[in-house]
């Protein structure tokens, strides 16, 4: 037999099944990721305007205003996406190069960093707020304004997610990010339902903080039963967010 034929009967017939098997599975729970991370943008304003405890009307009223104390957050959140998606790559070669430890190192750093920045701009946005809103949203949204340092939290948890989910999906292992998201969601859910009816729009606002912090948490959690060695400065760097609920002070 020619050279040809004999490389050909060397091929496994399953060959292609067994590359893309796994491939097709990680774009699956890759996108139920994506999909879950989503919904946080629909559960709480969902369930403000069908259980608000004043009615449809209130609840369009009370969405204008968390709406406008959304707008900077998520711009925080779009740039940390950036970032992570950014990173992937490089922590994608690094992995499949064998530098598990570079890996790891780089994830702390990149929260750390991230972390700080969402911090110093978020503290930054809370000083200048009554400028901001009396320039932007004269005499309009002043409740959005005191929503402002809640959904900046939430933000931030949001946004530093982003960038540790990218070690799962390094690893392969993007159903444990879809899980955190869902363990977060169903968070959202239950607090929506409890806190929605006795503090209205404040309670959502909440409800939505708190599950942020769960899936972050989630997949801090999930990444370190991975290999990913989180230092202590990281953990605190997560935990400080919480700042920015009590002010710019």
């Amino acid at each position: 037999p020619s050279p040809t034929r004999i490389a050909a009967s060397n091929v496994p017939v399953s060959s292609s099944r067994v590359e893309w098997a796994p491939v097709l599975a990680f774009a699956l729970w890759l996108w139920m990721t994506n999909l879950l991370a989503n919904l946080f943008d629909v559960i709480d304003r969902w369930m403000v305007l069908h259980l608000h405890p004043d009615g449809a009307e209130a609840a369009l009223r009370e969405l204008g205003q968390y709406h406008s104390a959304r707008i900077f957050p998520l711009l925080l959140i779009s740039l940390a996406a950036a970032v992570g998606s950014i990173l992937t790559a490089h922590l994608s070669r690094d992995w499949e190069a064998g530098r598990r430890d570079l890996v790891a190192r780089r994830i702390n750093l990149a929260l750390k960093l991230v972390g700080c920045a969402l911090i110093a701009i978020g503290t930054a946005l809370l000083v200048l707020t009554p400028t901001l809103f009396r320039t932007l949203y004269p005499g309009k949204f002043g409740e959005g304004m005191q929503l402002l340092p809640l959904t900046l939290l939430a933000g931030a948890w949001f946004a530093l997610s982003n960038i540790a989910v990218a070690y799962l999906w390094c690893v392969e292992r993007a159903h444990r990010a879809t899980l955190a998201f869902g363990v977060a969601i169903l968070v959202n859910l239950a607090l929506n339902a409890w806190w929605l009816p006795l503090w209205g729009l404040w309670g959502a606002v909440a409800a939505t903080s708190v599950a942020q912090g769960t899936a972050l948490a989630c997949l801090l959690r999930a990444g370190h039963r991975h290999g990913l060695r989180l230092s202590t400065p990281t953990l605190v760097v997560a935990v400080i967010p919480l700042a920015l609920y009590g002010g710019a002070v």
